[in-house]
């Protein structure tokens, strides 16, 4: 997308990490593209070493022009790509509604103020 000077920026990820990985082992990521809305691309990626889960990361970004976010369908339809998002997943609308509740959280609560 640079041709169009649009870049990738990650609003949010959440990394789930099963276990580690040791020094110049091998591994592979693959990506998939779940859900999106008119602003938000949301991927899977899971990181696999030999055939074992090393870690589930999700995320949540989207493409920028200098003056404006770009729009996922803009995105998908200069792609030739279809712009109909399949179904949003459980998995997906529970992480969104979490990430929403951070936003509207005013001020965090102070660690010595915890119960």
């Amino acid at each position: 997308m640079t041709e169009n000077k649009c870049v990738p920026v990650v609003a949010s990820q959440m990394i789930r990490i099963t276990r580690p990985l040791k020094r110049y082992q091998k591994f592979e990521v693959s990506t998939h593209l779940c859900y999106w809305d008119e602003k938000w691309f949301y991927f899977d990626h899971a990181i696999t070493s030999n055939g074992k889960l090393i870690a589930a990361v999700q995320v949540r970004g989207l493409f920028k022009k200098p003056d404006r976010n770009v729009s996922t369908h803009e995105i998908l339809r200069s792609m030739g790509l279809d712009s109909t998002s399949p179904p949003i997943s459980k998995r997906i609308s529970s992480w969104v509604e979490a990430e929403d509740l951070l936003v509207l959280e005013k001020k965090p609560t102070p660690l010595h103020s915890l119960p």
